[in-house]
């Protein structure tokens, strides 16, 4: 499946809660895949990587994590980070979804917005346990500030490669 679907299937989604169709926990599942999907392109293209929707050999993560994967010696690929903590939204999904049905009206708008705060970072279990005690979990705080901020969460700012160790060194 190409981006330029993913974006097409987005926008029908919106289109359908924007005229009161009432949207389902399956609605989000396939929400959630698409915007992945997304995410994995703008990274892509942020590396000055020639892929579209591919998964990228590089991720966000937080000081904490970083440092707990590293002292374990940089194990690679998705699994052996998920033993670590999560891959989380930095804002969350639900909000996400909320902004895109007010703000998000073509593809183009879709993809800006979905590059732009659409951002996947692996947490330690603690700090997600922090955003949950501290009602984050889903929600961000009142005052419009940062949520991993409010619970001392520090994103390390460049993404980390974390697979294909062999494939970047030639």
């Amino acid at each position: 499946m190409s981006l330029q679907t993913n974006l097409t299937m987005i926008k029908l989604l919106l289109d359908d809660i924007r005229s009161g169709e009432k949207y389902n926990s399956n609605d989000t599942k396939v929400i959630r895949y698409l915007l992945g999907n997304i995410y994995n392109a703008a990274l892509n293209k942020k590396l000055g990587l020639d892929k579209d929707i591919e998964s990228p050999d590089y991720a966000y993560m937080s000081e904490s994590f970083k440092e707990e994967w590293e002292a374990a010696g940089n194990p690679a690929g998705v699994s052996a980070l998920k033993q670590f903590g999560i891959h989380e939204h930095y804002t969350p999904l639900n909000v996400l979804i909320t902004r895109m049905v007010q703000e998000c009206t073509d593809e183009a708008s879709i993809y800006e917005f979905a590059s732009n705060h659409n951002i996947l970072v692996f947490v330690t279990k603690k700090e997600d346990e922090c955003l949950n005690q501290s009602g984050y979990q889903r929600s961000l705080p009142t005052d419009g500030k940062d949520r991993y901020g409010e619970v001392g969460i520090k994103i390390h700012p460049e993404p980390i490669l974390y697979k294909n160790f062999k494939r970047k060194k030639k």
